[in-house]
């Protein structure tokens, strides 16, 4: 009786199967690098695998909502002097400040603003708080002849990842990672 079970499921999903697993078949005119071809494209169609920008589109488990602050400032002024005005006015508001690559910015920001500076605000930072924030910065840079010519508060999609890497060699490690990122 079991065989005889086993053998009808078989024949119901045979014609199932078979129809799921054709469609990556070279066809009778077609050789097989087309269909690797045409199965590629369309995996890369829409797909993150790495030929373009990354695309995040939900607040997961592992990818965060963020305020971040953008700045350009001019290119005389002093850049590091500027990240720790912006450090010391974020500590005056009890926020703390992150270095965050500029590619967390949409493209079109990111393309007119070029920002020299770009840090990310803590999690549960409201708008309000990330614009305060970006005002008190304006006037320390302001009351210090700094020349900001282009900034931003915008909302973004970060992955929350730490990572943590042991090694007999820390400063070579940090000198690799500045490096190359």
């Amino acid at each position: 009786m079991k065989a005889v079970v086993r053998l009808a499921v078989g024949l119901a999903l045979w014609p199932a199967l078979t129809g799921c697993l054709g469609g990556g078949h070279a066809g009778p005119n077609e050789s097989t690098s087309a269909v690797v071809a045409r199965v590629v494209g369309i995996a890369e169609a829409g797909s993150d695998v790495g030929n373009d920008r990354p695309l995040s589109s939900h607040d997961g488990r592992m990818v965060r909502r963020r305020e971040v602050l953008a700045l350009r400032i001019d290119a005389t002024a002093d850049l590091p002097a500027m990240d720790r005005r912006l450090t010391s006015a974020a500590r005056r508001s009890h926020l703390a400040v992150s270095p965050i690559a500029s590619g967390v910015l949409a493209p079109t920001e990111l393309d007119r603003l070029a920002p020299d500076l770009v840090v990310s605000l803590p999690p549960r930072t409201t708008p309000f708080e990330a614009e305060q924030l970006m005002r008190l910065t304006l006037r320390a840079a302001r009351r210090s002849g700094v020349d900001v010519q282009g900034r931003l508060v915008a909302s973004v999609l970060v992955h929350d990842l730490r990572l943590t890497l042991r090694t007999a060699h820390p400063a070579e490690v940090s000198r690799a990672i500045d490096r190359e990122g």
